[in-house]
């Protein structure tokens, strides 16, 4: 079990982590938009050449790959602090067997009896 004074840097850990998977996401997805768009107009000079798959050929392309990238990097920088506290609950302070508040020098709870682990 986790101690409650570790829990906060953990949580800090595991948030930095997810926001910086979230920039990764948001970078990468936008070199692969930018990359697209520019070898796109640079080779043809035509917009709509940007967006065409034809017979495999594009199918993993920047455009349909980026834009996902890019909205699950918000996702992830938004909720990472929610992610967090999701993932790293503080452990219970009372007894588990009814939730009263039991002090820790006590051996037993004085609400249901429980002994204390």
């Amino acid at each position: 079990m986790i101690r409650l004074d570790r829990v906060h840097q953990i949580r800090a850990t595991l948030v930095g982590l997810f926001r910086l998977f979230a920039v990764g996401l948001i970078a990468f997805g936008s070199f692969l938009i930018l990359a697209r768009l520019a070898f796109g107009l640079i080779g043809n000079g035509n917009l709509t050449s940007v967006f065409r798959v034809w017979q495999g050929i594009g199918e993993g392309h920047g455009i349909y790959r980026g834009i996902p990238m890019i909205l699950i990097g918000f996702v992830f920088a938004v909720k990472s602090r929610s992610l967090a506290h999701w993932i790293i609950r503080p452990p219970e302070s009372g007894c588990t067997n009814c939730g009263y508040p039991v002090p820790e020098d006590t051996k037993a709870c004085p609400e249901c009896g429980r002994p204390t682990e």
